[in-house]
């Protein structure tokens, strides 16, 4: 079909065997013109919509008593032995608290702005997005943030040349509706919405195109319960939220099925769905396998 010479363009998504015969006016040639060709499957980039978030911990971390890495900050250096994994990750994401005075120095934040974006990863930051309220609600709580808290951080960080491209806010439907103890706000989930869709305004204000989505725990409820969630959301802000991160409790033995459960909610109110893996500190193989397995079962989702 190519004619005494020419070109074929195969890009099969599985490796394919080929046979090329070649034909004379006389019709085919004898067998021994007959070549086989074995093209193997071609890598497929990532879709649009799927990003690989990495969220290590830096020494010492919040709350007391967590375990960080007292090399993290070698992290942000152009010879960190982890060339090959960053180029696989697209976003990095840190923790409101780190940047509070006590935790990073300016210089220490522009070094992490400008690693990160030489190696073209977008940076994402983790935080309470519902304020407390004097000295009583949410005080205290997670997912809750004082005045001033994250005006401070977007200064800090556009000091440092930087833009947060993604804010994960850290389980209001949770601890703003669900929570019970010590200074909850016990609101309504339309109330939990509303503080929601102000933080929003306010994250736009600072930087317009970053986008800001949800963690949320599994522990909450069931897939009826997202969805409420989804419409309260989209009713308050006049958009579905852009991602939820699911906080997953790997304890129960349907952890599975609800997780399924909630992605396709996720998925049918136009709401991308991830899973949140926390890697561990293991002492024996079994433990690191078993993670190993836990880990590869979340990133098939």
């Amino acid at each position: 079909a190519l004619g005494t010479s020419g070109s074929l363009a195969m890009s099969p998504t599985a490796t394919t065997v080929y046979v090329v015969v070649c034909t004379g006016s006389g019709g085919a040639s004898p067998a021994a013109d007959a070549m086989v060709i074995v093209v193997p499957a071609v890598v497929q980039p990532l879709p649009a919509n799927v990003r690989y978030w990495f969220a290590p911990l830096p020494y010492p971390a919040m709350p007391p008593g967590s375990r960080g890495s007292v090399d993290y900050m070698g992290l942000f250096t152009t010879t960190a032995p982890w060339q090959t994994a960053a180029a696989h990750i697209q976003v990095f994401k840190l923790y409101q608290w780190e940047f509070l005075p006590q935790f990073a120095t300016d210089a220490q934040i522009a070094q992490v702005v400008t690693n990160l974006q030489q190696r073209g990863i977008a940076l994402a930051i983790e935080g309470g997005a519902l304020p407390t309220s004097g000295t009583s609600c949410g005080m205290g709580v997670e997912g809750f943030s004082g005045p001033g808290t994250w005006t401070n951080l977007f200064n800090r960080v556009k000091a440092a040349g930087g833009t947060i491209a993604y804010i994960a806010m850290d389980e209001p439907y949770a601890f703003g509706h669900f929570y019970t103890g010590p200074y909850a706000c016990n609101w309504t989930v339309d109330q939990v919405a509303q503080q929601v869709a102000a933080f929003i305004t306010m994250a736009h204000a600072a930087f317009p195109h970053v986008i800001v989505g949800d963690i949320e725990q599994m522990q909450i409820g069931d897939s009826t319960v997202f969805q409420t969630w989804f419409t309260a959301v989209k009713n308050a802000t006049g958009a579905a939220l852009p991602f939820l991160h699911l906080d997953v409790n790997w304890g129960i033995a349907t952890w599975l099925q609800q997780a399924k459960s909630i992605e396709l909610t996720s998925r049918t109110n136009g709401v991308l769905f991830g899973i949140i893996y926390g890697g561990d500190v293991q002492t024996t193989d079994a433990a690191r396998s078993e993670e190993r397995r836990v880990g590869k079962e979340c990133r098939s989702r």
